[in-house]
């Protein structure tokens, strides 16, 4: 590995000779490349810190969305209608969050959003969407309260699907910018990290924030009296999500490579019209290639043995990303294979997190039968795990790589499942202590598949960062389509989709509902995850 002195050295002749070549039309301007070098460089930790602020009012808003949509719909329908509701946010997400990433991907030609980055510009107007959505979800239906149940339906419809389209908006826009500030995989997953913490911290928050205002209601058990819970809640969150999104759009910089030059898709790692197959090489001239040998070596230094997880070679394109000087188009992934695995994994990883999440409050209330608080005593264990282990997650991926990390949570997250399938209202020992050691498994597992299923996407994507938020986003068409499909059809199979909330009916089929989803469900997509780790074990590792 080469010393800074003698990257900096490499890094003045070539620039040096980029100038000298500067009649070539093949070769980039001056201020491309410093602002490409910039990108190799290390993030500084105030860089990381800011840049994990801009996913905390999605974070916010993801935790009450997951944790307690499904408990306050049930409040206002029954069970089938709340899980459609459910999915209707979740289609409406899986719609929005590709139409944004193609959108984000496309090269800017206004100047003014150029200097303010496309990235960015998509995070704030999803922000300022959220904010005019969100709150009116968790709320009673304003002037149509005593109004039909589909005229009900339709007003939630709009303002759901109003704040997925927004939610999406902030997702991919904040995503994306992980593989424009950095080439590096330990980078990125630094990246990840901080932003997995961010999220892990925020759902504490919004936790700490739902015992303290269920702590000053006198009843022992959730009703529909407890609607305004989650309406206030609501109100607290937007506010303070704001706050921590206009931090983020003042103190982090976007490196926009689509407005770095004449070209609109120049940059450092190459344009789209540089993509060419396994058998036909553009024509350089030897000075040209030259230069490109001296930017694969300054690219080459601040990397390891384990930056490069997925790779391309002359013998086999179908590894993984494309060599630095060649970008992906959109539709050159839907040719990868590679891109196919990696969005499995991504996807059955999030439906274990996401349907945990939704039904652990359930599991608390209609199976063990736990104070109201337990659903948000509960899942703050969860992610005071998560967030400790998100800093540990950085190092072990370093040393091990994401592909064991990923199945180092999946151990955890199975092992939560197992535990799980002791509970019972019978049980007190279980509801006692040991429902706080399944907890925190599965916050560990949970945490650490999301981590190193990120990072397992961001290498995927390489210094295809042109295209990278298409990748994010239809990797999250699938996972949210899942997730509000399965949603659906498990509580088309609830036996107590009909049943009044106030009903205080304990049939055995009921009662166990809910624990055969957080075991069995749960447990299964574990499975499923590290299943999808073994078509990867063959790729080819730098």
């Amino acid at each position: 590995m080469q010393n800074s002195d003698e990257v900096n050295e490499r890094s003045k002749n070539y620039v040096n000779r980029l100038t000298d070549d500067s009649s070539d039309g093949s070769v980039r301007s001056d201020e491309t490349i410093s602002d490409s070098s910039a990108k190799v460089s290390h993030l500084s930790w105030k860089t990381k810190i800011f840049f994990s602020f801009g996913h905390i009012y999605n974070d916010l808003c993801a935790s009450i969305w997951f944790s307690y949509t499904l408990i306050f719909f049930q409040l206002q329908f029954n069970g089938t209608i709340a899980s459609i509701l459910i999915l209707l946010g979740q289609v409406a997400d899986a719609v929005a969050t590709p139409f944004v990433g193609f959108q984000s991907d496309r090269s800017n030609t206004n100047s003014l959003l150029c200097k303010y980055g496309k990235r960015k510009t998509w995070h704030l107007l999803g922000t300022i969407l959220v904010s005019a959505s969100f709150p009116f979800i968790f709320n009673k239906c304003l002037n149509c309260e005593d109004s039909s149940q589909t005229s009900k339906i339709i007003y939630y419809s709009v303002f759901i699907v109003m704040f997925q389209f927004g939610w999406a908006a902030v997702q991919v826009g904040h995503v994306s910018l992980i593989t424009d500030l950095s080439p590096s995989t330990n980078a990125r997953v630094s990246l990840n990290a901080y932003r997995q913490a961010a999220t892990v911290a925020s759902s504490i928050l919004v936790y700490l924030i739902t015992w303290f205002i269920l702590r000053q209601r006198g009843s022992s058990t959730l009703g529909k009296k407890d609607s305004d819970v989650f309406t206030l809640l609501a109100y607290i969150v937007c506010g303070i999500g704001v706050v921590f999104s206009i931090l983020f759009h003042i103190f982090v910089k976007e490196v926009d490579n689509s407005c770095s030059s004449g070209s609109p898709n120049s940059s450092l790692y190459g344009s789209s019209d540089d993509l060419v197959d396994n058998n036909t090489y553009r024509k350089r001239s030897d000075s040209d290639s030259s230069i490109k040998k001296d930017s694969k070596d300054i690219y080459k230094s601040d990397s390891n043995k384990n930056d490069d997880i997925f790779k391309i070679s002359g013998d086999n394109p179908e590894l993984g990303t494309t060599a630095c000087n060649r970008q992906y188009k959109w539709s050159d992934w839907l040719k990868n294979i590679n891109f196919y695995k990696v969005a499995y994994i991504y996807m059955v990883s999030r439906l274990f997190v996401n349907l945990t999440q939704v039904y652990t409050p359930l599991f608390l209330q209609k199976t063990l039968y736990l104070p109201k608080d337990s659903i948000a005593i509960i899942p703050f264990v969860t992610y005071i795990s998560g967030f400790i282990f998100s800093f540990a997650s950085k190092f072990i991926s370093a040393k091990t790589g994401p592909k064991i990390l990923l199945a180092l949570g999946c151990v955890f997250g199975f092992g939560s499942c197992f535990w799980n399938n002791f509970g019972s209202i019978e049980n007190d020992s279980f509801k006692t202590w040991q429902v706080y050691g399944a907890t925190l498994l599965f916050g560990i597992g949970g945490t650490t598949m999301l981590i190193a299923s990120l990072a397992l996407t961001s290498d995927l994507i390489g210094g295809n960062t042109m295209s990278s938020a298409f990748v994010f986003g239809t990797m999250s068409f699938f996972d949210k389509v899942l997730n509000g499909s399965v949603v659906v059809i498990l509580e088309q199979i609830n036996p107590n989709k009909n049943m009044n909330d106030d009903n205080d009916d304990k049939k055995h089929t009921s009662i166990l509902f809910y624990q055969n989803i957080v075991v069995y469900v749960s447990g299964a997509t574990t499975i499923l995850t590290l299943l999808g780790i073994i078509p990867l074990i063959k790729t080819k590792h730098g």
